[in-house]
């Protein structure tokens, strides 16, 4: 039992061991020649490689900026795109609603004079009776006077 677990621990070493021989592989890849010159010129005590530095992050902050200032202009007259085509769907079922309501206000117009037409003319006949029962009552009055005197 003991040799099964010497046998394992030994396998995890092993195991262990490549993967940091990888690791220091990749990090190796990572720290370049290039890397390595920009952390020495980071060391350097004279100051000139150091403005080559700050150089090349001047340049990169600049070429980020400019990037980022494109995609604000695109990213702004793509809302207002999206403003305008909002406005435009919000305004249409207005416009063809306005087009119901006045129709249907005109309707209502159109109904409202016919009714006032309707009752004047109702009015007008009305007065006519009163004025035609006005008329014969004062001839039955005249009828029953004139037969009162035969």
């Amino acid at each position: 039992m003991e040799t099964a677990f010497l046998h394992a621990t030994s396998h995890i070493q092993d195991r262990w061991q490549t993967f940091l021989t990888v690791m220091e592989k990749e990090y190796e890849k990572l720290l370049s020649k290039e890397s390595l010159d920009i952390i020495n010129d980071a060391r350097d005590t004279k100051g000139v490689r150091r403005q080559l530095l700050e150089v090349q992050n001047i340049k990169a902050n600049t070429k980020l900026a400019t990037e980022t200032i494109k995609k604000l202009k695109y990213d702004f007259w793509r809302n207002i795109l999206f403003i305008i085509i909002g406005v435009i769907i919000g305004y249409v079922p207005n416009l063809l609603s306005e087009d119901k309501t006045t129709k249907a206000i005109e309707l209502m117009n159109t109904l409202m004079l016919e009714k006032q037409k309707q009752y004047e003319d109702f009015q007008i006949e009305t007065n006519q009776m009163h004025l035609e029962i006005e008329f014969l009552k004062k001839e039955i009055e005249s009828i029953k006077n004139t037969s009162k005197f035969k």
